[in-house]
């Protein structure tokens, strides 16, 4: 194996999970004409900006390579890139919005039709997120594929417009417990959802429904979850962060499924549903695995690694016990 990429990607496989932010970017220095392959080849933790135009209200939206155009990266909330890349990123007071069938480059963004349904899909995944997260923070991106035009028709910022029979599309989720620096437990959970739905029209959905049409979705979901547990060393009214004598430990990983389903598609807005349905689906067998197979491990490890019970009192507890069988046996 003499490819770059695949030599870089092994490395990284290998190295801490919660340091590939700063590996993956130490070797695209290295190799800088695979930026882009290994950009969208690694799962990074969620970064987060604000969104400073008038339309984003300063409101924050969540950064991934499939939002991002070379350093800036667009938010959903007002459809502009931070830090700007061109004139329509401009806080002008204006939504910055393509046109059917016109392309703004640099910054690649959704079609009219596409920009309505990623403002309702976010609406309703906020929600899917307060219930399920309590205090997370999510976005939704969508993005065109070639395609022929759907038999649906959608709304659009220029009325009633035709929608594409197949398109792309992202859900993040992040969520963050204690503080990153300090004493105390630091968790991060971080949930990439990457789906791509296919109409087709008038056929039946697996699920036994008919009429109208039905799409096919495909999902990969990708979960990292981090977590850190610092106790300190109490010295006078300060308390410092002392890992060599008092401890520290952390464990990080991620875990990554796929999973394809049919849908009935009365509309071009059910999409959100279907989506939304697949998502919650594959969350919750995501989380049971994660608590019953991986946690359940490190419980069983830590529980043979280190005894709560002193060592000689159960010493002397297997000496009596060997005492009174060899008393039994007489």
């Amino acid at each position: 194996m003499s490819d770059p990429l695949d030599l870089s990607l092994d490395l990284l496989r290998r190295l801490p999970p919660s340091s590939i932010p700063e590996n993956l970017e130490r070797i695209v220095n290295l190799i800088p004409a695979y930026a882009d392959d290994l950009y969208s080849s690694v799962d990074q933790p969620l970064k987060v900006k604000v969104d400073s135009t008038s339309r984003g209200g300063g409101a924050e939206f969540l950064c991934c390579d499939y939002n991002r155009d070379g350093d800036s990266w667009r938010s959903w909330r007002s459809n502009t890139y931070h830090p700007p890349i061109n004139s329509e990123d401009r806080d002008d007071g204006q939504e910055a919005e393509a046109e059917d069938g016109e392309e703004l480059v640099p910054g690649t963004r959704p079609s009219s039709v596409l920009r309505q349904l990623e403002i309702k899909a976010n609406d309703a995944f906020e929600t899917y997120s307060k219930l399920y997260y309590d205090s997370a923070l999510s976005s939704v991106y969508l993005w065109d594929l070639d395609s022929d035009p759907s038999s649906l028709t959608a709304a659009s910022s220029t009325g009633v417009a035709q929608a594409p029979s197949t398109f792309a599309g992202v859900v993040l989720f992040k969520k963050e417990i204690g503080e990153s620096s300090g004493n105390g437990t630091y968790g991060t959970w971080d949930s990439l959802h990457v789906f791509e739905a296919t109409e087709r029209p008038g056929a039946s959905s697996k699920s036994g429904s008919s009429g109208g049409g039905s799409a096919t979705y495909k999902l990969t979901s990708t979960v990292m979850l981090g977590l850190r547990r610092t106790e300190a060393e109490k010295e006078g009214d300060s308390e410092e962060v002392s890992a060599g004598k008092v401890g520290s430990v952390e464990i990080a990983g991620s875990l990554t499924r796929q999973s394809e389903a049919d849908y009935p598609l009365p509309d071009f807005v059910s999409h959100i549903s279907n989506v939304g349905k697949m998502i919650e689906d594959m969350e919750a067998k995501m989380r049971n695995q994660l608590q019953e197979v991986y946690f359940g491990k490190t419980r069983d490890v830590v529980g043979h690694l280190r005894s709560v019970e002193s060592l000689e009192k159960n010493r002397r507890a297997k000496e009596l016990q060997k005492e009174l069988m060899g008393l039994w046996k007489k």
